[in-house]
């Protein structure tokens, strides 16, 4: 039997063609600087800053603190108390750290970079809603008049093009009616054979010569040229020429078109001719490699009616091929009105393999077009397909609608993806489905329920500079607290958390501009767990109590119904438990128990919850309280347990994986499966707790050997936390909580005395410059504010300086937040200053111990004295300025490390072995675990050391952290009589 393909097209018309002020002089960036260096995600000037200052701040006051930055040049607006200044020596993020927590500044940023947004010359530009959508009418439409767009509803490829542009590392298939291959915007994106070759088709052989387009096979040439005009607008829409003052711009400027003919000039083809031109597609990438790499077929065409086994078979050899086969939704039977594909198959949209994208079509408004077919199950996305503009033949341009203009936009948009990421198919269309923007037309009418964005795509698998670190900000605790924890944070950096040991506990939100805020308790107590871009907190009054929702505008409301609370989305609707099982709070205070049993723990901004189940093996779902439906996530191994999920889908969580006895932490996404963290030889469970919209995940790991925060995703795999802040901190983070769209992470800390408190990691992306400063463990590091008057108390700390501000000789762990603990600062006279630390160890510590205060315009040290049956040190000063007072040692010593390993045998774990470590002036003793694992800490690094297992002794010089290899394989000597 013949099967008929036809091209649905829908008609078109054609077109052819008080402070202080100081002296500002010219900004100069320094010599052999770079450009630009990278604050978070931003491009940044380097080494400068602006800042202002409070109006209360006299102008001595302001003049020191502005030569607090050392070497810098100093400039200020004209109209706005804004001043400017460039140092010659430190980065952005050492500014930033510098000034952003003196009382004085009210606030302090980095000089962005600003660009002009990359708006292509093409004359035609302008009618191109798809790619730019300003809320311009469609007038030279007569399908489809008049239509006023609504601005933003595009794929955002302008702010893609910021990225890239396109290249020709890859070529795109256009299995279709040809290409105008000379047309002026189409010409220098073909792709054009490095030689003569010969393929193939049918039995028959046909010989094409160097410099040809393509395949023609409805008359078996070389010669693909579109006698229709269907193809030539699909191909203009992935790669018409961009930025060249012609006609039309492509979503790639440069690309690889490849013109594979299988329609008629009627439109019109069959199974056969598209099995042809994909074993087409086959043999020129055998023949040619990378000369003809093609990973995208772009497929314009359907059939509504019966599966077609010969044609599927052929996708999945594409499939095997590392290819993406992007297909066109259908427009609608014989009447062009859309159907449900779920119900009325339609193909190849309908086939189910994994390399299958299926597109709908939405107009300018966003809304899903009448013509359009859809599907919850069966079509993956929509994407902009009416009254699109594009190239025709015989140097024209056009309007032309239907679910063909849709395809062609994922198809640009995969290959303009190609040009920065190194993604393997499935990865591909994940990055493509993962980041769509969610629409509430298109909800229950295609799977991901959103619309392309090429833009967020991009983001997501564009490798970041490899600069990725992280400045902190330590939560400040009221006197007397030992903790204070943390488990959300929106989008504004704003997170909420619980205050414990005061009476009654209390709940909080935090923001770097204002610091704690306290929830009203009601006198019972409160526990933050969720936060929203609102503002607003929910979480518990008590321990396991009623719930209860605070909102800023309207105050604290109390739900006697929820037991536990655990998440909450921007529309107010909560998550948690009640007696009956998991349930949902909506805005308006209705509550509906969820069909699905077991523990809620998250729910996005469409709804989605993710829900686990302690069953054996364990289970989770996405349940969508929408449509009051849900999916399993699949098991991969014991089963997964799911903690988080975030707004285009991906869930997070943690699941085993074959033999392995320890968890990993996992990605799941419905559209490409399991991302999962590697198997890990140190005895890890990698457990994830939260993931961003931008599919950056969070967590932490439980090992025998200690845990660390870790950041995860799936282009650049799992980078533990403590490798990524400044080494001479003093402290590690020990888990994660929670991340935001820009990458803020909240977390807990361990600090060198063993406390814990809760600290806000802010992506800086600047290489530490600790490398150079040596860590003591232990030591103290504390600083004060301004106080004003005789009895007045500021609780701290602030930041101390850059060490290269310290007098000689002075050892800093490089923050004062390094010691972590409730401290206050009291002028008791004109010449004196106290403030309690009662957690300076012993006499032999606080002998080394030295007060560092700036005056006059530099760093000098006090002699302090204390008396350690009280808890007061006190220090004469000449005066006590607003500036930092900081209690240092007085240094250096040498640097500590950890050293732990593993004891194996045949590949066996030995446990409970007997280990000494034996230095020049001390020994250290453990014994290894039931894995055999062991570790020690605070090891002195630069000396020699003998270490003893079961009385065997091998001479080891600690090295790195977590060394893990088996003994026997490490490069150990043994020793004799020592």
């Amino acid at each position: 039997m013949k099967i008929i393909f036809g091209l649905t097209l829908l008609i078109l018309s054609l077109s052819v063609a008080s402070h202080p002020q100081f002296t500002s002089s010219k900004s100069i960036l320094n010599e052999n600087k770079p450009d630009f260096e990278y604050f978070g995600r931003d491009k940044v000037t380097p080494n400068r800053v602006l800042l202002k200052f409070k109006k209360y701040t006299t102008q001595s006051v302001a003049h020191k603190l502005l030569r607090l930055a050392g070497d810098a040049r100093i400039e200020n607006t004209k109209i706005l108390p804004v001043f400017i200044l460039t140092s010659k020596t430190k980065t952005v993020s050492e500014l930033i750290g510098l000034y952003k927590r003196i009382p004085d500044v009210e606030w302090v940023q980095p000089d962005y970079i600003y660009e002009i947004d990359k708006i292509p010359n093409d004359s035609h530009f302008s009618q191109q809603w798809g790619l730019r959508n300003t809320g311009l009418t469609i007038q030279d439409d007569p399908v489809f008049p008049n239509q006023v767009g609504n601005p933003g509803v595009d794929i955002k490829a302008v702010s893609a093009w910021n990225i890239s542009t396109g290249n020709t590392a890859q070529v795109v298939a256009v299995v279709d009616t040809g290409i105008d291959y000379f047309h002026q915007d189409l010409a220098e994106n073909m792709w054009s054979a490095p030689a003569s070759y010969t393929v193939t088709i049918g039995g028959n052989q046909i010989m094409c010569d160097a410099g040809t387009h393509g395949i023609n096979l409805i008359n078996d040439s070389c010669s693909p040229y579109d006698d229709n005009s269907h193809g030539t607008h699909v191909a203009g829409i992935i790669g018409a020429k961009g930025n060249n003052n012609v006609g039309s711009a492509g979503i790639n400027w440069t690309a690889q078109l490849l013109a594979v003919k299988v329609f008629d000039e009627n439109g019109n083809g069959t199974t056969q001719q598209i099995i042809y031109g994909i074993d087409y597609v086959l043999q020129l990438k055998q023949i040619f490699g990378n000369q003809a790499n093609v990973r995208i077929l772009n497929n314009s065409y359907h059939h509504p009616g019966g599966f077609d086994q010969a044609f599927f078979e052929h996708v999945q050899e594409l499939n095997n091929s590392n290819m993406l086969f992007v297909v066109a939704a259908g427009n609608g039977g014989e009447d062009q009105i859309g159907d449900n594909n779920d119900n009325v198959p339609d193909y190849p949209a309908n086939y189910s393999v994994a390399n299958v994208v299926s597109v709908a079509a939405v107009n300018n408004t966003g809304e899903l077009t009448g013509f359009s077919n859809f599907g919850a199950a069966t079509v993956h996305l929509a994407a902009p397909g009416q009254s699109i503009y594009s190239t025709l033949p015989l140097e024209s341009w056009g309007y032309l609608s239907g679910t063909s203009q849709a395809a062609p936009m994922v198809s640009g948009s995969a290959a303009l993806l190609l040009s920065k990421c190194n993604l393997d198919t499935q990865a591909l269309k994940a990055a493509i489905l993962d980041n769509v923007d969610q629409w509430s037309s298109l909800s229950g009418k295609t799977i991901t329920g959103g619309r392309l964005n090429v833009y967020r795509s991009l983001r997501s698998c564009a490798q970041e500079p490899n600069t990725s670190y992280y400045s902190v900000v330590v939560l400040p605790k009221p006197n007397g607290t030992f903790k204070v924890d943390a488990r959300d944070i929106n989008n504004y950096g704003q997170v909420t958390g619980t205050i414990f040991a005061m009476v009654p506990r209390r709940s909080y939100t935090f923001t770097t501009d204002s610091g704690l805020v306290f929830t009203p308790d009601n006198g019972i107590g409160t526990e933050g767990r969720a936060i929203n871009d609102a503002g607003w907190v929910a979480g518990e009054v008590g321990v396991n109590q009623p719930g209860f929702l605070y909102r800023p505008d309207t105050g604290l409301i109390q739900f006697s119904q929820f037991s536990l609370i655990n998440g909450m989305n921007n529309a107010g609707q909560i998550i948690g438990s009640t007696t009956t099982g998991p349930a949902i709070r909506n805005l308006d205070g209705s509550i509906n128990v969820l069909p699905i049993s077991g523990s809620a723990d998250d729910i996005n901004n469409f709804g989605e919850i993710a829900i686990y189940q302690a069953t054996s093996p364990r289970r989770s779902f996405v349940y969508n309280s929408r449509t009051d439906s849900s999916i399993e996530l699949p098991n991969a191994g014991y089963g997964p347990r799911i903690w988080a999920l975030n707004n285009t889908g991906l869930a997070v969580g943690r699941v085993t994986v074959g033999d392995d006895p320890f968890d990993r932490c996992f990605i799941y996404s419905r559209y490409g499966g399991y991302s999962i963290t590697p198997a890990s030889s140190e005895g890890f469970t990698n457990i994830c707790i939260d993931i961003n919209d931008e599919g950056t995940a969070v967590g932490y790991t439980e090992s025998i050997l200690g845990g660390g925060g870790f950041v995860y995703d799936r282009i650049n795999g799992r980078r533990f936390l403590t490798n990524m802040i400044d080494p001479s901190l003093g402290y590690t983070i020990t888990r994660t909580w929670g991340i935001n769209n820009s990458g803020q992470i909240i977390a807990d800390a361990r600090f060198p005395n063993s406390t814990t408190s809760a600290v806000l990691l802010i992506p800086s992306q600047q290489t530490p410059a600790g490398n150079s400063v040596q860590v003591q463990t232990g030591s103290v590091a504390i600083s004060f504010s301004q106080i004003t008057g005789e009895g007045q108390t500021f609780v701290g700390p602030l930041p101390l300086p850059p060490s290269s501000q310290l007098p000689n000789n002075y050892l800093l762990t490089g923050s004062s937040l390094a010691y972590d603990i409730s401290t206050s600062a009291t002028f008791t006279g004109t010449n004196r200053v106290c403030f309690n630390l009662p957690s300076i160890a012993d006499e032999a510590t606080f002998n080394r111990m030295k007060l560092l205060h700036f005056e006059n315009g530099s760093y000098v040290d006090r002699t302090i004295s204390k008396d350690f049956s009280s808890l007061e040190i006190c220090a004469d000063v000449t005066s006590f300025s607003p500036f930092v007072t900081a209690l240092a040692p007085v240094g250096p010593t040498a640097a500590e490390v950890s050293v732990s390993g593993r004891i194996v045998s045949d590949q066996s774990p030995i446990s409970r072995a007997d280990i000494r470590l034996i230095g020049e002036n001390r020994s250290y003793s453990a014994k290894s675990n039931t894995f055999g694992y062991f570790r020690f800490d605070g090891i002195a690094s630069g000396q020699t050391y003998v270490i003893e297992i079961n009385h065997k002794r091998f001479r080891f010089s600690p090295r790195v952290l977590n060394v893990t290899e088996a003994v026997d394989n490490l490069e150990f000597t043994p020793v004799e009589n020592y």
